[in-house]
C-alpha cells in the first residue's frame, strides 16, 4: 500500500488543507460515530473511546464515550502523536513514557494511564485524527486486538469519506431543477438513509462471539460483505459526482500488487463459500501514482464481478505488468460465460443490463470506467484467448519510484 508519512515526512500544512476538505465533520456528533465508539469501548473494556480530529490548535471529538469534554488543546493531545505515526500508537503505561509522563491529561483528569490510537487518514495518507481507546490502568493489546481496532478505525474512515462525498454532492445539487439532478439527489438520499442500517450490521457482526471456527468464518464473511456494500454506496456517490463536477483522484505512490493482494484476501472470505479460487499471479511490486481508495474499489468491483458471474470455472486471477509509456496494465480474468461482442461496448455504461453471466445493473462497472478514466487510462473487456471467459483490463499511471519515500 506504500509508505504513509511518519514523523520524518509529516507535513502539517498539507494535512490541515486536507482536513479543511472535511469541513462538514465539525457539525456535532452523529449516531453512527457514537455507535462505533460505544462498540469499541465495549469490545476492549475501556472506560473511554474517542473519534478525535486534530486541527491547527486543538483536538476535538466527533464522538466521545466516557469523556465529558468536547475538545482539548493540541499541545496535550495524544492523537497529535498518533497522526504522525506510520501505524497504531500504543502507550502501555504513560507514567513511564517520557513523552506523556508530565502531560496534564495524565497528571489530572481524565488520568490517562493507557492509550492506543489508530490514525484516521484521507486516501492520500494525511492524518485527520484517530479512533482511540483510553484506560486509567496500564495494559497491553495483543496482535489480534490491534487488528480488530484497526478494522474498526477503517469503518470510521469509510464513514468520514462517505460524509465528505455527500457534502460535495449536496453542494452540487443546491437546486435540483432538472430531472437528472433530481435523480442525483435521490441517489444521495438513498445512500444517506442506508448508512445507518449498514453500520448496525457491521457492529453486530463484530459484537457476536463465535461458537466455533465455522461461525467465525461466517462472521468474517458477513463483515466483508458489509464493507463491500459500503463501497457500493460510495460508488453511487462517485458516479453522481462525475456527472456533476467530474471525479478528482487524490494520488499518491503505492504498490498496486500489494493492494490487490489485500483486496483478494478480503474477497476470498466470501469466494471460498462459492468454491471460487482467487489468485494474484504477479509477484513483483508495481508502483503506481494513483488514488488508492479509487483503485481499491475498482479492484473490489472487478474481482467481485468475476466471482459473482464467472460461474463456469472456480478460478479468478489478477495480474499486472509494465505496459510501457509510463503505464501499468492490470488484468482480471474469469472463466465464466463470455460476454457477447455486441454487449462489450456498453457493459461499462450506467444502468445497462448485462448478459446472463453478468446479470444485474452495471453501476459497479460504470464506476470502474469513471475511476480509470480519471487516471487518464482506458478500461475494456475481451474474451480469453481460448474463448472461455473474459478478461477485464485497465491501465494506471506508473510511478517514478525514485520519488517514493
Amino acid at each position: 500500500m506504500g509508505v504513509r508519512g511518519g514523523e520524518r515526512g509529516f507535513d502539517d500544512i498539507s494535512r490541515l488543507a486536507a482536513l479543511a476538505d472535511y469541513r462538514v465533520l465539525d457539525t456535532g456528533a452523529e449516531a453512527c460515530f457514537d455507535n462505533l465508539t460505544e462498540l469499541t469501548a465495549k469490545i476492549f473494556g475501556t472506560p473511554i473511546s474517542l473519534v478525535s480530529l486534530v486541527d491547527e490548535h486543538r483536538q476535538w471529538f466527533k464522538s466521545h464515550r466516557g469523556l465529558d469534554v468536547s475538545e482539548t488543546p493540541r499541545e496535550y493531545a495524544f492523537c497529535d502523536h498518533a497522526i504522525r505515526a506510520d501505524d497504531t500508537l500504543m502507550v502501555p503505561d504513560t507514567w513511564v513514557d517520557e513523552r506523556f509522563s508530565h502531560n496534564p491529561l495524565v497528571l489530572g483528569d481524565p488520568h490517562i494511564r493507557f492509550y492506543c490510537g489508530v490514525p484516521l487518514r484521507t486516501p492520500e495518507g494525511h492524518g485527520l485524527g484517530t479512533l482511540c481507546i483510553i484506560d486509567r490502568q496500564p495494559r497491553q493489546l495483543d496482535a489480534q486486538q490491534l487488528s480488530l481496532l484497526r478494522g474498526l478505525a477503517r469503518q470510521v474512515e469509510l464513514e468520514l469519506e462517505i460524509r465528505r462525498r455527500l457534502s460535495m454532492l449536496e453542494e452540487q445539487l443546491g437546486s435540483a431543477m432538472s430531472a437528472a439532478k433530481s435523480r442525483e439527489l435521490l441517489a444521495t438520499m438513498v445512500v444517506h438513509d442506508m448508512r445507518g442500517p449498514l453500520t448496525a450490521v457491521t457492529m453486530l457482526a463484530s459484537m457476536i462471539t463465535p461458537a466455533d471456527p465455522e461461525s467465525r468464518s461466517n462472521l468474517d464473511a458477513l463483515a466483508a460483505e458489509a464493507e463491500r456494500l459500503r463501497f457500493m454506496l460510495v460508488n453511487i456517490l462517485d458516479v453522481c459526482l462525475h456527472d456533476s463536477c467530474g471525479l478528482r483522484p487524490r494520488c499518491r505512490i503505492f504498490d498496486v500488487v500489494a493492494l490487490a493482494k489485500d483486496v483478494v484476501e478480503r474477497r476470498s472470505r466470501c469466494a471460498s463459500a462459492l468454491e471460487v479460487q482467487l489468485d494474484v499471479e504477479t509477484t513483483m511490486a508495481h508502483f503506481v501514482d494513483a488514488d488508492p481508495d479509487l483503485v481499491t474499489r475498482l479492484l473490489e468491483n472487478l474481482v467481485g464481478n468475476a466471482v459473482d458471474h464467472g460461474t463456469a470455472s472456480p478460478r479468478v486471477t489478477v495480474s499486472f505488468r509494465d505496459r510501457g509509456k509510463g503505464r501499468i496494465l492490470c488484468e482480471v480474468k474469469d472463466r465464466g460465460v463470455t460476454i457477447a461482442e455486441t454487449q462489450r461496448a456498453t457493459v461499462f455504461d450506467p444502468l445497462t443490463r448485462g448478459v446472463t453471466a453478468h446479470r444485474g445493473y452495471g453501476l459497479g462497472l460504470a464506476f470502474c470506467r469513471i475511476a480509470v478514466e480519471a487516471h487518464g487510462g482506458h478500461i475494456g473487456v475481451r474474451p480469453n484467448p481460448d474463448g472461455e471467459g473474459n478478461t477485464f483490463c485497465f491501465d494506471l499511471p506508473a510511478a517514478d519510484t525514485s520519488t517514493a519515500r
